[in-house]
């Protein structure tokens, strides 16, 4: 009886160790909480200048701010369309303001939405005025419900044209008199948050381990049966815990700023959102697994036409202007041609526009939302932007340059090299800052190996011949 005690003892200890090892801490997990994005429910502005009743209308509706990354118009809530013109929210890094983040201490709730846009579209003609600031208020930690408000005061230089430049010609709405005056914005909702593993003592995993050893020492011997069905319940418990705990389901969506892998030629494509430009040049990415969506794509299918991959992205505010992204197997030095990438960014705005996101990271190269229908291109020129074929192929090993090119104010084009990536066949994708080394044919490093038999042979012969 005194044994079987000891025994409950041990499995209840292993696996209330093995509890706080999965969960990663749930206690003072709201310390260690990620917003990733804010729900609203309900908002208003305090405004009594131009455009107040749709401003008001749009923050009236159930929206979602996502954090860490930009929203493209009709993402944050519904447009809404006045006689020929279309209202949206949406941020932006086009002046420079990072995407949203949000701070949780305690009670208090810190947000930076400086990125926040309102705008209207009428035909090509695109108007849009930063609205954003620092909002704060206040948080309930046991429902996650928040209140948030901040001010911003229009300006004569808030006003940005459709090329996400500073219009100093015209004030908010093109009314002078709104220079000065604030307005006050207003929301309510629930905050989702994404707790973060949060350390475990080490004098936790030595007790338990430590009891668990005392208590296995003593009856190892004469109950050995017992303790193989123990350590099956605790494998089957962990086994379900990590389960329980991974696979959340992934959606994918990108936004302006940001960088993207396409793998694609066949009916099914995959995208990838590497992250943001900043980030990723900064950075790098190093072996990211893709291999479900190259298998997706078509690659080791016998029938399928070869499988190509590239990557891409628009910044309507970069360096020296707009910038676009792609990618190519071609030597940089052997690029020659007029470019057109004002096609390469405004069909990417199109998409940016019509929404990007769907779920999980496949889909069918005629939707709406692929990479084929928005950017495809017979010659793979990105709907004609580019003099040179912007892809690589996985079956021949191809290194592509990763490009970025620049839209001046004036109109001028230009690109430079800013990377190099390559996707593997086995489906491991890596990009590095500046020029990369190539991988060598095979051949050559059979020729390699056959030349270092063949000097081995002939040193061993000559050997023989002087002896």
């Amino acid at each position: 009886m005194h044994m079987m005690k000891v025994l409950t003892y041990v499995l209840a200890t292993t696996v209330w160790a093995m509890c706080l090892t999965a969960a990663g801490g749930l206690i003072n997990s709201a310390d260690a909480a990620l917003v990733t994005q804010l729900d609203f429910t309900s908002g208003a502005v305090n405004w009594t200048g131009p455009h107040s009743r749709i401003l008001d209308r749009l923050f009236g509706q159930d929206g979602q701010i996502l954090m860490g990354q930009y929203q493209s118009v009709g993402q944050i809530v519904d447009s809404i369309t006045r006689g020929h013109k279309t209202f949206s929210l949406f941020t932006s890094g086009m002046t420079g303001a990072p995407a949203p983040s949000a701070t949780i201490n305690g009670n208090s709730i810190t947000v930076d939405l400086s990125s926040l846009f309102f705008g209207w579209q009428r035909g090509d003609q695109i108007r849009a005025w930063n609205i954003g600031g620092q909002a704060t208020g206040l948080f309930n930690p046991q429902t996650s419900e928040f209140s948030l408000s901040w001010d911003h005061v229009f300006n004569n230089g808030n006003h940005h044209n459709e090329n996400g430049n500073h219009d100093h010609n015209k004030s908010f709405a093109g009314v002078q008199q709104t220079n000065g005056h604030p307005a006050t914005f207003l929301l309510q909702g629930t905050a989702i948050l994404q707790s973060a593993p949060v350390a475990i003592p080490a004098a936790v995993y030595l007790y338990a381990t430590g009891v668990f050893g005392l208590g296995s020492w003593s009856w190892l011997s004469r109950r050995r049966k017992l303790l193989n069905r123990a350590a099956t319940v605790l494998a089957v418990t962990a086994a379900l815990t990590i389960t329980a705990l991974s696979g959340e389901a992934r959606a994918f969506s990108f936004s302006d700023g940001d960088l993207v892998l396409a793998i694609y030629g066949n009916g099914t494509e995959a995208l990838y959102r590497l992250g943001t430009v900043n980030n990723v040049l900064t950075n790098g990415v190093s072996n990211l697994n893709v291999s479900a969506g190259l298998t997706a794509a078509g690659f080791g299918d016998p029938t399928a036409s070869p499988v190509k991959y590239t990557v891409f992205g628009n910044v309507a505010s970069g360096i020296g202007g707009q910038n676009v992204f792609s990618a190519t197997a071609t030597p940089v030095g052997s690029i020659q041609g007029l470019t057109s990438l004002n096609g390469q960014f405004e069909a990417t705005n199109n998409w940016l526009g019509l929404g990007t996101s769907f779920t999980g990271d496949t889909i069918s190269a005629s939707s709406p939302k692929s990479y084929s229908f928005n950017l495809g291109d017979p010659n793979d020129n990105v709907v004609g932007s580019w003099p040179a074929s912007m892809r690589g192929l996985v079956a021949q090993n191809q290194t592509v340059n990763v490009l970025r090119g620049t839209i001046s104010p004036t109109g001028l084009e230009s690109f430079t090299q800013v990377a190099t990536a390559f996707l593997t066949t086995g489906g491991s994708f890596s990009l590095t800052l500046g020029a990369a080394p190539v991988p060598l044919p095979a051949g050559v490093v059979l020729f390699g190996t056959g030349l270092i038999g063949l000097v081995g042979i002939a040193r061993r012969s000559f050997g023989r011949l002087v002896t």
